[in-house]
């Protein structure tokens, strides 16, 4: 999972509608996407999962915008992220605090191998990834990289309009929750 920001922000105005497109697409990809209705998986991690990490790379990706390489899709979901309106950005992270507070729940991101028992009692097994968590961490690590990009737009944004000094961001709830969610799972 290689996430990269890029070094600068949108200048050219015909990418305007790019980026629109792009923020749909992430609201869709985390807003309403119920898996198949089963209470063993009540969301889908696979379609923010598919925007991110795998767009371009193979047939089950999601594109964008067709005919872009994946640098260039890459590209422009990293600066829909950065310049995300408040409601856009409301709406982005309930949506991915929603999976995030599904995953913490039912501890979807351990491995099922890592509660099984041992036959003989001390000895301890190996704890085997499954799809299931694999998926749950990498989606857990996308809504990371989701935050950081979008404070680093946040960022980005204030020193362009000179307040760089002392600059103090006032971070949206739903951003906070989301960040202080992932800091207790991951770090803790």
């Amino acid at each position: 999972l290689n996430l990269v920001l890029p070094s600068r922000m949108p200048t050219n105005e015909e990418d305007a509608p790019k980026h629109l497109v792009a923020i749909k697409s992430l609201i869709k990809a985390v807003e309403n996407n119920r898996n198949d209705g089963s209470s063993e998986n009540p969301f889908s991690c696979g379609p923010l999962i598919r925007l991110l990490v795998r767009s371009g790379q193979s047939k089950d990706c999601d594109h964008i915008v067709p005919g872009l390489t994946h640098k260039q899709q890459r590209e422009i979901i990293i600066r829909a992220i950065q310049n995300m309106s408040k409601k856009q950005s409301n709406r982005f992270f309930g949506g991915l605090n929603q999976h995030i507070r599904s995953i913490v729940a039912e501890e979807a991101y351990v491995p099922s191998s890592a509660y099984s028992e041992t036959s003989g009692g001390d000895e301890e097994s190996d704890i085997v990834p499954d799809k299931k968590s694999t998926e749950c961490l990498c989606f857990l690590k996308c809504a990371a990289f989701c935050v950081e990009t979008f404070l680093e737009g946040r960022i980005q944004r204030e020193k362009e309009r000179g307040k760089a000094t002392g600059l103090e961001l006032s971070i949206l709830p739903q951003v906070y929750e989301v960040a202080s969610t992932l800091h207790k799972i991951l770090l803790s």
